[in-house]
């Protein structure tokens, strides 16, 4: 079948470009996605550790400190865990290409998803991991649960989940909103 047989009028020089450029060619948004928390039930965890924001109270800024061996450092994420310590599904905040997978003696196993804008969403102190690096995830997806790791260890079964946009470190809240 031809395009002619199609009802279609193409004319075999035009360009994209021409196509494009003609006044009644519309324009199309991309659909945004938007994150969500890396746990399937908000409800179900609770926040133990906040981000660490420069211009909050010196109060919240003390709590937002880790503290390893002699050295206190900015908590550039948030903490979930569940008040009974048992171990819970972690979620993809976005669809987007996991773009690593390891085993960090301190952080724990961690996944990295970059999704389609450049934002980097960060899972650590995770356990049963069932993602591996180059696939390509959904928001919502289950990629681990929640597990444990040697820097936050007094937090028992917890997920570590930071956001980065430009390298630099994000406050997730700001982007999903305290629910």
């Amino acid at each position: 079948m031809s395009e002619d047989d199609l009802g279609l009028d193409v004319a075999k020089t035009q360009t994209v470009t021409d196509a494009t450029n003609k006044p009644d060619a519309l324009a199309v948004a991309a659909n945004t996605e938007t994150m969500q928390w890396p746990v399937k039930d908000r409800n179900e965890v609770e926040l133990v550790m906040q981000f660490f924001d420069s211009k909050a109270s010196s109060e919240v800024r003390q709590a937002a400190m880790i503290e390893y061996g002699d050295t206190l450092t900015p908590h550039v994420g948030v903490d979930f865990a569940r008040q009974d310590d048992k171990p819970f599904e972690v979620v993809a905040a976005m669809s987007g290409k996991v773009t690593r997978v390891e085993k960090d003696a301190i952080v724990g196993s961690l996944v990295e998803i970059t999704h389609q804008d450049g934002t980097v969403t960060i899972y650590q102190s995770l356990s049963d991991v069932k993602v591996a690096k180059d696939v390509q995830v959904k928001k919502g997806d289950v990629i681990a649960s929640a597990g444990r790791n040697e820097l936050e260890k007094d937090m028992g079964n917890h997920v570590h989940f930071e956001v980065r946009q430009n390298g630099t470190p994000v406050n997730p809240e700001s982007l999903i909103g305290a629910k």
